[in-house]
């Protein structure tokens, strides 16, 4: 969001996590992005930026009560701490002023009105809107000692959702971001089409061994599943918000070009972490599920992709640890059953807990080896098969 409130002409004062971040901000006084789409090259620098720490509540509240706008992206399973940090600046304010999340979950701005309502922080004046950030910002690279700004790599994407009926103070005519009524209906068709297949590119090239997003989605195989992951979501959307609302063959297209950028150099395991959340009833794989299966599809694509999910296993990431285990102690059936918290397709569950049977006992080593129950790892391969 820096780049686009900035040429809007505000000023940006970013809350950091940490001193020695604050002061290479301040420092600076700038950031960079380097927007990156193959071949093509476009940097972007904010000037004017400034800093303050974090748990330095008397700074915080002085800028929040100066504030034109908020806005926060901590990430959804943070978002509920922000509730206190915020609730003391809110309560000195004479005017209101509309606070936006920008997280990927539905119903980010309502949390958060929440968070800070329990923290005894006045919300009835202000406004609390979700926001969806399209642009994916991979790396950040930055030396704490010296003079040289952080620089963010991220994909050209500029497109920005905000929930209009949130807002409670009128917002300016800002490039780039759409003011959208029905935030939900916005808010999945981002999470059952493109994040819905960012993920599945991530857990199925997990499986076989790739370390970067554009090189497992050239695997022919992968790359199959996941078009057909973008069709059972499309159809889920245009079945729940009419035909034509998930943008079709051309979205399809679009999303494939998008994660195919080599130059992003996105990681496996930066597009995996969460896998608990991200197997979450309204997240991108079980939300998609649901509205393909109410559109009388039987979802297989996604079946495949959410027993991927299940086998994910990055001993780097609490999340994956702490799936491993329920999984190990419960079996992946509990985790469909509580983690998912929806009442899904019994066939869908008990095709997916076969698949999960299937994909625990393939090696990740054997990379060539196909993922389709046909040719599956017990059964001998035909030499072609192997060679190719």
């Amino acid at each position: 969001m820096a780049p686009m409130l900035h040429a809007a002409g505000y000023e940006i004062v970013f809350v950091a996590r940490g001193l020695r971040l604050r002061d290479h901000l301040n420092r600076t006084g700038r950031i960079e992005i380097q927007l990156v789409d193959g071949p093509t090259r476009e940097q972007v620098i904010v000037k004017g930026v400034r800093a303050i720490e974090m748990t330095d509540q008397a700074a915080l509240s002085r800028e929040i009560v100066s504030a034109d706008l908020i806005a926060s992206c901590v990430g959804p399973s943070n978002l509920k701490s922000l509730g206190i940090v915020i609730a003391s600046g809110l309560t000195h304010r004479r005017a209101p002023v509309n606070l936006i999340a920008f997280e990927n979950c539905e119903g980010a701005g309502s949390i958060l009105r929440r968070a800070v309502a329990a923290a005894d922080g006045p919300v009835d004046s202000h406004g609390f809107a979700s926001g969806l950030i399209h642009r994916v910002i991979c790396r950040r690279r930055w030396y704490q000692d010296s003079d040289t700004p952080i620089r963010y790599t991220a994909d050209p994407e500029s497109k920005c959702e905000i929930e209009a009926a949130g807002l409670r103070v009128p917002m300016p005519t800002i490039a780039g971001m759409t003011l959208v009524q029905d935030h939900t209906a916005a808010a999945r068709r981002k999470f059952f089409t493109y994040s819905a297949a960012h993920a599945a590119v991530a857990y199925l090239g997990h499986l076989k061994g790739y370390y970067s997003i554009h090189a497992a989605l050239q695997d022919l195989e992968i790359r199959g599943i996941v078009k057909k992951v973008l069709k059972e979501g499309q159809r889920g959307l245009d079945f729940c918000y009419g035909a034509g609302f998930s943008g079709g063959k051309a979205e399809r297209q679009r999303i494939c070009k998008r994660l195919s950028n080599g130059a992003l150099r996105d990681t496996i395991a930066r597009v995996g972490r969460e896998p608990l959340r991200k197997l979450g009833g309204q997240e991108r794989l079980i939300g998609a599920a649901s509205l393909a299966l109410l559109a009388n599809s039987k979802a297989k694509a996604l079946s495949w992709v959410t027993a991927a999910a299940l086998c994910y296993f990055d001993p780097e990431d609490a999340s994956s640890r702490q799936l491993h285990a329920l999984i190990e102690n419960r079996g992946a059936q509990y985790v469909l059953q509580t983690i998912s918290a929806v009442d899904l397709d019994q066939d869908f569950v008990s095709r997916t807990i076969r698949h999960v049977k299937q994909l625990s006992t393939w090696s990740r080593s054997s990379h060539l080896i196909t993922i389709k129950p046909a040719l599956w790892a017990s059964r001998p391969m035909p030499a072609a098969a192997i060679a190719g």
